[in-house]
């Protein structure tokens, strides 16, 4: 997995988060707001 530097990671350099996408899926479809939280480059912008 190549690490590319302030671009959301895409394609076969996205880690799959299934499960943390469906619960962002859920919780937007059921009008609740989100939030995300984690350290600096650990993959927020790419899950969005």
């Amino acid at each position: 997995m190549k690490n590319v530097i302030g671009l959301p990671a895409r394609g076969e350099n996205f880690y799959q988060r299934t499960r943390e996408i469906e619960k962002v899926i859920q919780s937007l479809s059921n009008g609740n707001n989100i939030q995300i939280t984690a350290p600096r480059r650990i993959g927020k912008t790419s899950i969005l």
